[in-house]
């Protein structure tokens, strides 16, 4: 009678001890994927590669330009979105703040090719006004990215000559008339001379870059 009292006893506690292991690996579990997940997102591969401040009034606003140097998706551009948000809250006190993300450094000033993420009033750049400077309870996000398919970028050696013919093309434009637009057909001739290669590549470069930036599945 005592042998199984004991038995009954000893069965209890290790039933016990089963359960406060289980719930021990189950922590153990969440805090590994936590960690992985974090490792993750903070090892994302970038460069903040200009900032710009936009005063007005009296509220701060500032536009980032981001920099992406592997394939991301879309979810991962909002996560990086808000981890470069926390940064520059650290920083800096503002009413307001777009990042501008880009796959390459020369595609900066021609449009976001990957989107864009802004903190603000209502999700409103032009809100800024609104709150106090610092008041980041009072902001949110307002995510415009893109998700990508990322087979259709651009080469190195292409965006060198996207970037080579839209700085000649520029440069043409400084000496035309009023209401004049450069010729075409001369940009495409100069940079194919430059680069060695046909004028029917050029302007496959450039429709491929077009393509690109407005590329959004």
């Amino acid at each position: 009678m005592k042998n199984a009292k004991i038995e009954k006893i000893a069965k209890k506690i290790a039933l016990v001890l089963m359960g406060i292991l289980g719930l021990l690996i189950l922590l153990l579990a969440s805090i590994g994927a936590f960690s992985e997940g974090e490792m993750d997102i903070t090892n994302y591969d970038y460069e903040v590669a200009e900032k710009n401040e936009y005063p007005t009034g009296a509220a701060k606003r500032y536009s980032w330009d981001i920099v992406i140097n592997e394939p991301l998706t879309k979810k991962q551009l909002e996560e990086l979105a808000m981890i470069i948000t926390d940064e520059a809250k650290e920083d800096l006190s503002f009413n307001a703040l777009t990042l501008g993300f880009y796959d390459y450094k020369e595609y900066i000033g021609t449009g976001y090719t990957l989107g864009s993420a802004t903190f603000a009033p209502k999700g409103d750049w032009s809100e800024a006004n609104t709150v106090r400077i610092g008041d980041y309870d009072s902001m949110e996000f307002n995510f415009e990215l893109k998700e990508k398919d990322w087979n259709l970028k651009l080469s190195d050696s292409e965006v060198e000559i996207f970037k080579a013919r839209k700085d000649l093309y520029m440069s043409y434009s400084e000496n035309v008339k009023p209401g004049e637009l450069p010729d075409e057909t001369l940009v495409n001739k100069e940079i194919s001379e430059k680069f060695g290669i046909t004028e029917e590549k050029v302007n496959e470069i450039m429709k491929k870059q077009l393509i690109w930036s407005s590329n959004s599945k």
